[in-house]
């Protein structure tokens, strides 16, 4: 299923100053999607963040999960815990705590 931000709602032959909004609109809906499943206060993994994406049905991608946590870090709304959790092909992941 697609939703609003899966592709540009722009025409090539819009302004760019219309594909730039589109694509603040795009970041913004990642940063959203992120501080949903984060807010909980259960400490993620990027890895374990795209799976609850996963559960709630939202059709997103691994790299736009860490897209929108890095907002939302650069923000100040999220946190390393300093904990660090294997991945499920063996590497170390940050840990990830909501701050807001």
């Amino acid at each position: 299923m697609n939703t609003l931000f899966d592709k540009p709602q722009v025409r090539t032959t819009d302004p760019d100053t219309s594909h730039e909004a589109w694509r603040l609109a795009a970041k913004s809906k990642r940063a959203i999607n992120v501080g949903d499943i984060l807010s909980d206060s259960i400490a993620r993994t990027d890895e374990q963040i795209h799976e609850s994406a996963t559960i709630h049905n939202w059709h997103t991608s691994r790299t736009s999960i860490c897209q929108g946590r890095k907002i939302l870090e650069r923000l100040g709304l999220v946190c390393d815990t300093g904990e660090r959790r294997q991945t499920k092909l063996g590497r170390s992941s940050i840990v990830w705590q909501w701050k807001g």
